[in-house]
């Protein structure tokens, strides 16, 4: 427990969840969609769309200016927390790298021993990769060819693993770059300089950074939504966190301004894997309905409806012959938004997804 933080510091947990909502954007006017992933540790990209519905749930701007800021330079995909897919702030992408990309590199070259290459290539085969690409970007496939006839047929094999063993610790590391995704896969080297950062250093950023967007965390939840080891989540948080306080019998981290912003009619369609909703801690208060509606067998975390950083629904969308229609479960129908509210926000996503 720290010793040397300010007075102790806690919320009720309705003025947490709102307090939180807008650290998250939810409802906030103004915001450049570029802004955003740094501002909320990154945005998931397991599935293709949900990274653009994430921004258009933050800001007010239109699906033209979502969809360029997709598009261009500023954001990058590479793999980050719990090793799954993330878009990011280029500026910010070698502090992710060095806060989680040896966890990465350390669970998929486990793998590799399966395919018959030994865990202890891994130097060998990021070499080679590095040499490939030096020539310019490649498809997966070609990358695989042309280190597969450098260093074997079982790395080449290796390279071309759906699930993305073979190069997910090379580009975890930030010493790769993904330009596109999908069967397409295409990779590059960096455009500048890879810097280093040191790990500890970066595990403190990446802790300050959730702190900053979800208010308050434990190591429990900074654990499980990063990646990291418990006993390094916990050094992280105390070392980032602003204050700190027992409770529950667990050390409760806190950072940056407390003041309840007061309840809002704003209501907020989530897409799946939102930030927001993966870096739930108390899912209990978030969405009060039975959470295996929002939490699902197999990782699959549901589309919901927000206000006031509560989840009212699950939300899910159809598209058929070129119309998007769209439906709800509620947890209590007498908490149903107004129907001019959910037109609107469907209004929107149509917009996006139509593009």
């Amino acid at each position: 427990m720290p010793g040397n933080r300010g007075p102790e510091r806690s919320l009720e947990p309705d003025a947490a969840r709102r307090v939180r909502a807008r650290r998250h954007l939810l409802g906030a006017a103004g915001v450049e969609p570029e802004q955003i992933p740094g501002r909320i540790c990154g945005l998931q990209a397991q599935v293709a769309e949900a990274a653009g519905l994430a921004l258009l749930a933050r800001t007010d701007a239109d699906a033209a200016s979502v969809q360029a800021v997709l598009a261009g330079p500023r954001l990058v995909l590479t793999w980050a927390m719990r090793g799954t897919l993330h878009l990011v702030d280029r500026e910010d992408l070698r502090w992710y790298a060095a806060a989680v990309g040896g966890r990465i590199a350390a669970r998929e070259t486990r793998l590799w021993p399966r395919h018959g290459v030994s865990t202890a290539h891994e130097e060998r085969v990021t070499g080679a990769i590095l040499r490939a690409l030096a020539d310019g970007p490649l498809e997966r496939g070609e990358l695989a060819a042309r280190v597969g006839a450098d260093l074997g047929p079982e790395v080449e094999g290796l390279l071309r693993h759906p699930w993305g063993i073979g190069i997910k610790p090379a580009v975890a590391a930030g010493l790769v770059e993904l330009r596109s995704r999908g069967r397409d896969m295409r990779l590059s080297l960096p455009d500048g300089p890879v810097e280093t950062v040191d790990g500890a250093q970066a595990r403190r950023w990446l802790a300050r950074r959730y702190l900053s967007a979800n208010v308050v965390g434990d190591r429990a939840s900074f654990a499980r939504w990063s990646g990291l080891t418990a006993a390094q989540a916990g050094d992280a948080l105390e070392a980032a966190a602003d204050t700190a306080m027992r409770s529950g019998g667990a050390d409760r981290y806190f950072a940056g301004d407390l003041t309840d912003p007061g309840p809002s009619d704003h209501v907020s369609f989530l897409p799946v894997f939102d930030p927001f909703t993966l870096a739930a801690a108390d899912r209990a208060g978030f969405w009060p309905g039975a959470p295996e509606a929002v939490w699902r067998r197999g990782g699959w975390v549901s589309a919901v409806v927000v206000r006031d950083g509560r989840a009212l629904g699950t939300w899910k969308h159809r598209k058929d012959r070129g119309r998007i229609t769209f439906s709800y479960s509620w947890s209590d129908e007498r908490e149903e938004p107004a129907r001019g509210l959910l037109a609107a926000g469907e209004a929107r996503i149509a917009e996006l997804l139509s593009a």
